[in-house]
């Protein structure tokens, strides 16, 4: 894969993609840290030296490692916050228009109403 799309310098960069789709895609943080920990692993296997060996001992690859949750964490609890802000804004919208609809329904029938009560009251004083 590294010689095919020579992606070896970006391969942090597809890891922080692809947990960001995931926690944006599913709900709540299990699935990101999930994906996190799964990515993680791929990555140390499959592109750091030595290849296609799990190998944490090396200084580099536990940084490496660390940041790489750390920033998959992150991601992850802020698209779940996102999703929970996006939903709280949608409810209020949806607040907002029914008490316009409500308003507007209610001035509706006052109009009507006030025109009735007062021709009966010119019918009730003649």
């Amino acid at each position: 894969m590294q010689d095919v799309f020579n992606i070896k310098e970006h391969i942090t960069t597809v890891f922080v993609f692809s947990v960001f789709l995931v926690s944006l895609l599913t709900e709540g943080y299990v699935y990101g840290i999930i994906t996190t920990v799964v990515s993680v692993l791929f990555i140390n296997y499959t592109f750091t030296y030595p290849y296609f060996d799990f190998d944490f001992s090396v200084p580099a690859n536990i940084l490496s490692a660390v940041v790489m949750l750390i920033i998959s964490l992150l991601t992850s609890s802020f698209t779940t916050k996102l999703k929970k802000w996006q939903a709280l804004k949608a409810e209020g919208e949806k607040e907002k228009m029914r008490a316009n609809l409500l308003r507007a329904v209610s001035h509706d029938l006052r109009t009507p109403l006030t025109t009735i009560y007062g021709a009966s009251s010119t019918i009730i004083d003649n």
